[in-house]
């Protein structure tokens, strides 16, 4: 029997009962695909946007419809196609949220299924919720060869800049606390020389997904982003390093429906309990690219799973690899289509 979540993800109801009885378990509840990962990066305001109301309400419902495409398509122009000029035009009556802030500002937030539904059909591509986690380790030079690594705990306009710009695009950023414990390891010396091992190893402290590294000198910035093993480089202005993460992010994550879809066999090791288990499972669902899974076989701790997805199986590879908790393995050995990966929790 084959059922839908909340999300659309049809999900072989009788293959996660059997595979549940493998491991002995009895919380069936819990590792169902409506059970949310347990440390998942969810943005909880996708849908919603902060607009000024200068110019009267009705603009400012279709200002905050515009933040809110742009998120969720993945697109920096996304609010710009005319498929969806009337959803723009139309913004009030998705309205669910409505709230007045000081300096003549206001809170808006839609009905997130109406509006992705709505994306969705008109062929654009839909990016869910759940995102990679971006750990951001850049040095500033104040002038005069002084430099300092921009924290957690850094109040400037620099900083102001880049979290407006990552909450524009509904990327979920982190800063590095620089108490004593990180001084000693990282210094605005490593960001500055490009020490990708040392960065790298700072971000698995942080557990976080993907690195951004910058260095900002006279209003320029030269950028390094790490992302599903890769590397890319470029060179522009202070938020350019957010606006290209985003780009490379919904450009690997987010699932238009006019991609065909195929079937893939994912085989992940290293899911040795039942935490484990539920954590792929609702990682899998908050996929914009997966479709259906069911449980193929349970063994130890390795579970395989057929899926149906959006695009190809490598696609799917480079988008899982986004994640920490999935590490690719060498898969050369067996059939393209079967994607081999190690669970880290």
């Amino acid at each position: 029997m084959t059922s839908r979540s909340r999300h659309g993800l049809a999900v072989n109801r009788q293959c996660v009962r059997r595979a549940l009885a493998a491991v002995g378990s009895c919380v069936v509840a819990c590792l169902t695909l409506g059970a949310r990962p347990l440390e998942a990066t969810v943005v909880p305001d996708l849908y919603e946007a902060t607009v000024p109301i200068d110019r009267g309400q009705a603009a400012a419902f279709q200002d905050a419809m515009r933040e809110v495409i742009v998120r969720v398509t993945g697109e920096r122009n996304g609010d710009s196609a005319p498929a969806l000029a009337d959803l723009i035009s139309g913004a009030q009556r998705y309205v669910q949220k409505y709230r007045s802030l000081p300096a003549n500002k206001v809170t808006i937030g839609f009905d997130g299924a109406k509006v992705a539904s709505i994306i969705a059909a008109a062929g654009r591509p839909v990016w869910g919720r759940e995102r990679p986690v971006t750990l951001i380790w850049l040095a500033v030079d104040d002038g005069g060869g002084r430099r300092r690594l921009i924290g957690a705990d850094d109040s400037s306009d620099t900083r102001a800049q880049i979290d407006a710009a990552a909450d524009s695009r509904g990327v979920p950023v982190l800063w590095p606390h620089l108490d004593a414990a990180d001084n000693s390891r990282i210094s605005a010396a490593d960001v500055w020389s490009g020490s990708l091992q040392r960065l790298t190893d700072a971000a698995e402290r942080y557990r976080a997904d993907a690195l951004l590294v910058g260095k900002v000198s006279a209003g320029y910035a030269d950028w390094t982003l790490l992302v599903a093993g890769e590397s890319r480089q470029l060179r522009g202005g202070v938020t350019d390093g957010v606006q290209a993460l985003a780009d490379r992010l919904a450009e690997l994550l987010a699932a238009s429906s006019a991609e065909p879809l195929q079937s893939a066999n994912l085989d992940i090791a290293g899911v040795d309990s039942l935490a484990a288990y539920a954590d792929v499972l609702a990682s899998l669902e908050a996929s914009s690219l997966i479709r259906s899974v069911a449980v193929g076989e349970l063994a130890g701790d390795r579970v395989v799973l057929t899926l149906s997805v959006r695009g190809t199986p490598d696609r799917l590879r480079r988008a899982l690899a986004t994640q920490r908790k999935f590490q690719p393995l060498d898969a050369s050995t067996v059939d393209p289509a079967t994607l081999l990966f190690r669970y880290r929790p």
